[in-house]
């Protein structure tokens, strides 16, 4: 009986071969529709979904009013991370860090001659507590050591493999990097975080260098409410999270 039923559906298909084309075609980009909006809608809600305490994690924002428009910037000013640690309560902990514009990169060379390698992005200045915030796996190095002193640096895997192709994760260990003018030692490999998630970065230069670097500290404007320069996360405390659970129950 099936047998049938399907004869007679392929007779009509091909009696009507333009409508059955049309349909054909109809289905297929229904079914196509519906795959790319549950990839795209997939995508975004599972965009930095595997952090720690990802629910207590916030950025800082800057919403202002310029010429009598309303403007809003992602970055705040140099002295917003101390303000906060300091003056508000609930935090736990708070995570500036600041971005370097795609500096030049230079490896010490066969010959003397330094390997350039140019306009490298995701590049930032930071401290332990990026990554006391953002767990990552760490190869060589200490995330409580790595990043303490100036003049140090992390990198990822992929870019250490990339700046020295030829060595060891231990051997990288000390080995010196140029970002322009800024000379540091290797201090630190990590894995790049796995997922979704805007933190991109893989160089990772110690937060401290800007103190012993005047175009960096001139750069960061450490002082000045004017600069819109830093990047700001903060931690919330777990106490104030169940305070807030508790009165919204309520």
């Amino acid at each position: 009986m099936f047998k049938s039923y399907f004869k007679i559906a392929l007779r009509n298909f091909w009696r009507h071969k333009f409508f059955t084309f049309i349909n054909v075609i109809g289905l297929s980009i229904g079914i196509s529709s519906a795959l790319v909006i549950y990839l795209i809608v997939h995508f975004d809600f599972t965009f930095n979904q595997n952090f720690d305490n990802g629910d207590r994690i916030y950025r800082v924002v800057s919403n202002y009013t310029f010429s009598g428009e309303e403007a809003h910037n992602r970055g705040v000013s140099g002295p917003v991370p101390e303000a906060v640690r300091n003056g508000v309560s609930g935090v736990e902990l708070t995570v500036p860090f600041f971005l370097l514009d795609q500096p030049n990169v230079f490896i010490p060379g066969k010959a003397g001659v330094p390997v350039k390698f140019k306009l490298q992005d995701n590049v930032i200045l930071a401290d332990g507590r990026y990554f006391s915030m953002f767990k990552y796996n760490w190869l060589a190095g200490s995330a409580s050591t790595a990043l303490n002193a100036p003049n140090q640096t992390v990198l990822t895997s992929d870019q250490a493999k990339k700046y020295f192709p030829q060595l060891s994760y231990s051997q990288m260990m000390g080995r010196v990097i140029t970002y322009d003018t800024i000379s540091v030692a290797v201090s630190g490999i990590v894995e790049p975080l796995k997922g979704n998630n805007d933190f991109t970065f893989h160089d990772f230069i110690s937060y401290s260098t800007a103190k012993t670097n005047k175009a960096l500290s001139d750069e960061l404007s450490l002082t000045n409410w004017g600069g819109l320069h830093l990047h700001l996360f903060f931690l919330l405390s777990w106490h104030l999270i169940q305070l807030q659970l508790i009165l919204k129950s309520n």
